[in-house]
């Protein structure tokens, strides 16, 4: 999917990182969303992208319900534990066209 975002838009050209997890299955036309690693993404899912080495120097926005405060500030925890535990990733390739 990066190496398609690449090729079309070019990577030097995403600048932030819209980050939620769904509530409701793909496909489901529904823009419901579940704490951060607990929907249908998943915390594997969602922890490939933050440790990605092309996106890891992007800034996100997070959108998740909002219960309480200490809520927000586990989503947050879980997001920085996964970038913290970041593993060597393959960087986009650039397609030869």
């Amino acid at each position: 999917m990066l190496a398609e975002f690449d090729r079309v838009l070019g990577m030097e050209n995403l600048s932030l990182i819209h980050f939620n997890d769904s509530l409701a299955a793909l496909g489901s036309r529904r823009d419901r969303h579940s704490a951060i690693g607990q929907g249908q993404i998943g915390a594997r899912g969602l922890a490939r992208l933050v440790r990605h080495s092309a996106l890891e120097h992007l800034a996100g926005l997070m959108e998740t319900p909002r219960e309480t405060e200490e809520n927000d500030l586990a989503n947050m925890a879980r997001v920085k534990r996964w970038r913290r535990n970041r593993k060597p990733r393959d960087r986009v390739s650039k397609s030869k066209s």
